[in-house]
């Protein structure tokens, strides 16, 4: 009798892991049963929608993967550096020097939100990818602000989605809704973007759409952005209030994220294509708060540039928490 009971528990434990090794890849598993999967490399073909290797929280498998954010093996800081120079400019010495040993083209902003200090190394209008959505976020509660945008649990479903997931058809969603239509909205987006100082910030294709067109942003103009949320301007401090939590909320934590020690706060978000890997986030450090914005586009191994942008990550962390 035992041997019986032992075998039907032993079955049913059998059936139990089946089921979460069975569990759909690609949606994420949320309260309200969103309809929006996370989409991670944006420049697909029109229509179609991507479904990376993902565990059932939305989780790219690569994240899955990394070490804990404790374990990451972090850069040293440059033992020849006085330990009292602090400089912005001893650090942007060093990261020049870290990333003119990477492929592709690099561009990198960092500011500390403390002194005010802030550094720029090729600063330039690049491909945004999923960067782009940052701008439509602001526009769209810009809009929600003036009482020209309703905040219904439509919108708040399809911001949730846009950010936290990167869903692309959220966006286009949301874009629509700045004009009526796609491309209506994308002038919308532009007109806000050219208004509010985001000068080389512009959408020019729908999100996952084939065209001949491109959407770009530079590294300054995305942490310009955050500054402004973190700051609690951007729209109004109840509006960048719920940005940030938005961000602070992201899912995808493969880069800047994962450089940063374990139960430091981030807030980010991140851009990918096939010849491209951006990241744009607020640190939230044991010593000082900081941005830390990193485009690379001309990358042939994205896996590889990721693992760069963790590293550019933890040298940033190491010298302002050093």
């Amino acid at each position: 009798l035992a041997a019986i009971i032992y075998k039907e528990i032993a079955s049913h434990k059998e059936k139990a892991l089946t089921a979460v090794h069975e569990t759909p890849r690609g949606k994420v598993q949320s309260q309200d049963n969103s309809p929006y999967l996370p989409e991670h490399n944006e420049d697909n073909k029109a229509g179609e929608v991507i479904e990376e290797k993902e565990d059932s929280g939305g989780n790219t498998q690569e994240e899955v993967n990394s070490p804990p954010k404790s374990t990451v093996q972090r850069p040293e800081v440059d033992k020849n550096l006085d330990q009292d120079d602090k400089t912005i400019d001893a650090l942007k010495e060093e990261l020049v020097k870290l990333t003119a040993s990477y492929k592709g083209t690099w561009s990198v902003y960092v500011k500390n939100l403390g002194s005010g200090e802030s550094l720029l190394i090729n600063n330039k209008a690049m491909k945004a990818a999923s960067l782009i959505k940052l701008y439509i976020m602001a526009s769209v509660y810009d809009e929600i602000n003036k009482g020209s945008i309703e905040k219904t649990p439509r919108v708040d479903e399809l911001l949730k989605a846009m950010i936290t997931v990167s869903s692309n058809s959220a966006a286009n969603d949301l874009v629509k809704l700045l004009g009526g239509s796609l491309e209506e909205g994308m002038k919308h987006l532009n007109s806000y973007n050219a208004s509010s100082g985001y000068i080389n910030s512009s959408m020019n294709r729908g999100l996952a759409m084939t065209s001949t067109l491109e959407n770009y942003t530079s590294v300054f103009e995305c942490g310009l952005l955050l500054e402004h949320i973190y700051n609690g301007r951007l729209v109004s401090s109840s509006a960048s209030a719920e940005m940030l939590n938005l961000l602070k909320n992201q899912t995808r934590l493969s880069k800047i994220p994962q450089g940063v020690p374990t139960g430091i706060v981030t807030a980010n978000k991140t851009g990918e294509l096939s010849d491209t890997e951006n990241d744009a986030a607020i640190i939230y450090g044991e010593k000082c708060h900081y941005i830390i914005c990193v485009m690379v586009n001309d990358i042939s191994d994205t896996a590889k540039a990721r693992g760069e942008i963790r590293s550019a990550s933890s040298y940033v962390y190491n010298y302002f928490n050093r």
